[in-house]
């Protein structure tokens, strides 16, 4: 534990808890929990491009399409594109691309939710997003 150690004054505990793909060479055992939906909007031969881009993601040239082994081929603003597998995802198919960088992810979100089975079991508002923004309230989702 880091509090053992007197010299440690600061950490960043959201590395471990998140992890991405910047961080996962330093820790392999510790499996990635940030993702972001995205939908494949188009499937050309030799690419896979998806509607989230580098202003949607930390560290785009890092970040994976989950359960896919797809090669990030380069993120634009606005679209990533992404090498795909024979079998990779065809147009209109939602998927998951794990973030390059959690921490320059996770505070572009005025809410995270939390899926457990697929199912969102809770809304987390991240409060600090501006003068008196409260985020996406719980009660709001069924």
């Amino acid at each position: 534990s880091t509090a053992t150690y007197p010299d440690i004054t600061e950490i960043q505990a959201g590395s471990s808890l998140l992890m991405d793909g910047f961080h996962a060479g330093m820790a392999p055992e510790f499996e990635r929990a940030l993702t972001v939906a995205t939908m494949v909007v188009g499937a050309p031969a030799g690419r896979v491009i998806v509607d989230s881009g580098s202003k949607s993601v930390g560290a785009p040239e890092l970040t994976s399409g989950r359960g896919h082994d797809m090669r990030c081929i380069r993120f634009d603003e606005e679209h990533g594109v992404f090498e795909p597998t024979p079998s990779g995802p065809s147009s209109g198919t939602v998927m998951e691309v794990e973030p390059g960088h959690a921490h320059s992810t996770a505070n572009w979100y005025d809410a995270h939710h939390v899926v457990e089975d697929g199912r969102v079991v809770d809304v987390r508002p991240v409060i600090p997003r501006g003068p008196g923004h409260i985020g996406v309230l719980p009660a709001l989702v069924t």
